[in-house]
C-alpha cells in the first residue's frame, strides 16, 4: 500500500516559471503587454495554425467563436454528450439551442452518424470534442460539416499536442478553430486560460475584437466581453510551452505502461487510439465489466490504498440542469461507457514506481473480484 496519496491528476511548476512570473511584476506591464504578444506568436508556431488569441479560458474562447459565428437565438449547435458543462452552457449564453448526440463506446469520441440524425434547418455549428486527448473523426465531421453548409469548432480543452493525420489539431483544415484549455490538470498551465487557433484571418481579427469590449484602438465598433488574460499568465504559459514535448513523452510512456499491464484481461477496456490519430493523453479511462466488478467498490478500494480516481464526466443529458432538454432522447452507447468509466492517475509529475503502484493496485482488485 502506497504511503503518500496520488491524485489523478497534479500541475508541474518549478524555478523557470517562479523566475519568468517574478520578471513580469518586476517589468512595466502586469496586465496587456509584450508577452501576451509572445505567447500567441509561440502557440500559433507550436500548432502550425497562421493565428492565435488567447483567451481567460476555454469556455471564454468557445463564447468568442459562436459569437464570431453571429449565433442567433433559435440557432441549433451539436456537441457531445459526453463533456464538461461548458460545452452545452456556451451556446446557451446566446440563446441558442445545445444538441448532444451519442458517442462511440471505444474512442468516447463523438460518433459522425448521429450528428447527421440529429442536423435540422436550424442547426449552424458542429462542436465535436476531442475527448481525453483522443482526435476525433475529423474527416467524416468535416465532410458532414461542408455537406450541411455548417461550422466547425473544435472543443480541444484536452487536445494540445493531440494530431490528426500528421497534423496538430488547431491545424485542421475544414474547421474554422479550435479552443484549448490551460487549466491547472491540462497537459500545460497558465493557472487559468485558454486560446482559440484559426487559419482564418479575417476570423481572428474578429475574436481578438470580441474578446476585449468589441474595443478597436479605444472605439467600441462591436459587442463584445473581457475574456482577455494577463501578462502573468502568458509569461507562465511561454515556459510551459517549452516543457510541453518533455511532459508528453511521459504522458505517452505511462499511458502505454497502463495500455501493456492491462491488455489481456477481459474486466477492463482501455480507450482506442484510431489509426492516424495521436493521443495527447490528457486522460487515462478504463471501463470495467459491470457484470464482474462494482465500480463504487473499486474506486474505493483504490481510495483505501492511497490511489485517487475520477469521473469524467457527467454526460450532459443526465445534468440536472439538462436532463428536462433531452428527457425524451436515448444514449445508449454514453450511458454504457458513463456507467463503467474510472479516469485512472495520469500526470508527468509521477514517477514510474506511481504508474506500477497503480497498475498493481488495479489488478489485485480485478484478482478480487474474480
Amino acid at each position: 500500500m502506497r504511503k503518500e496519496y496520488l491524485p489523478y491528476a497534479r500541475h508541474w511548476v518549478g524555478d523557470e516559471e517562479i523566475k519568468a512570473i517574478t520578471d513580469v511584476l518586476r517589468s512595466d506591464f502586469i496586465t496587456s503587454g509584450p508577452k501576451i504578444d509572445e505567447f500567441e506568436k509561440e502557440m500559433a508556431g507550436y500548432i502550425g495554425c497562421k493565428r492565435v488569441i488567447a483567451t481567460s479560458s476555454c469556455t471564454g474562447a468557445l463564447h468568442i467563436c459562436l459569437t464570431a459565428l453571429k449565433i442567433k437565438p433559435g440557432d441549433e449547435v451539436i456537441t457531445s454528450d459526453l463533456t464538461f458543462a461548458a460545452t452545452p452552457s456556451v451556446p446557451l449564453f446566446l440563446k441558442a439551442k445545445p444538441v448532444v448526440v451519442d458517442i462511440y463506446k471505444d474512442t468516447y469520441n463523438i460518433n459522425p452518424e448521429e450528428i447527421k440524425k440529429n442536423i435540422t434547418a436550424r442547426t449552424k455549428v458542429i462542436i465535436p470534442v476531442h475527448y481525453a486527448g483522443q482526435p476525433c473523426e475529423m474527416d467524416e465531421i468535416i465532410k458532414i460539416a461542408r455537406e450541411n453548409n455548417l461550422e466547425i469548432i473544435e472543443d480541444a480543452a484536452h487536445a494540445i499536442s493531440a494530431e490528426y493525420k500528421g497534423k496538430k489539431i488547431g491545424n485542421i483544415d475544414g474547421s474554422r478553430a479550435a479552443c484549448f484549455s490551460f487549466h491547472p490538470i491540462k497537459n500545460m498551465t497558465m493557472g487559468e486560460g485558454g486560446i482559440i487557433a484559426t487559419n482564418d484571418e479575417k476570423f481572428a481579427d474578429k475574436c481578438k475584437l470580441i474578446r476585449l469590449h468589441g474595443l478597436d484602438k479605444y472605439k467600441m465598433v462591436a459587442l463584445g466581453y473581457k475574456y482577455t488574460i494577463n501578462e502573468i499568465q502568458a509569461a507562465l504559459g511561454l515556459v510551459q510551452l517549452k516543457k510541453l514535448e518533455f511532459f508528453e513523452d511521459r504522458r505517452k510512456k505511462y499511458a502505454e505502461m497502463y495500455l501493456e499491464a492491462f491488455r489481456g484481461i477481459p474486466e477492463i477496456s482501455c480507450p482506442v487510439v484510431r489509426s492516424g490519430a495521436k493521443s495527447s493523453w490528457h486522460l487515462f479511462v478504463i471501463r470495467l465489466d459491470l457484470d464482474k466488478i462494482d465500480r463504487d467498490k473499486f474506486r474505493n478500494a483504490l481510495k483505501a490504498e492511497n490511489i485517487g480516481t475520477q469521473i469524467h464526466f457527467v454526460p450532459i443529458h443526465l445534468q440536472p440542469y439538462f436532463q428536462k432538454r433531452f428527457s425524451n432522447r436515448k444514449f445508449p452507447a454514453t450511458e454504457e461507457v458513463y456507467n463503467s468509466m474510472v479516469s485512472l492517475p495520469l500526470f508527468p509529475k509521477m514517477e514510474e514506481q506511481d504508474v506500477l503502484d497503480v497498475i498493481e493496485a488495479v489488478k489485485k482488485n480485478v484478482e478480487h473480484y474474480k
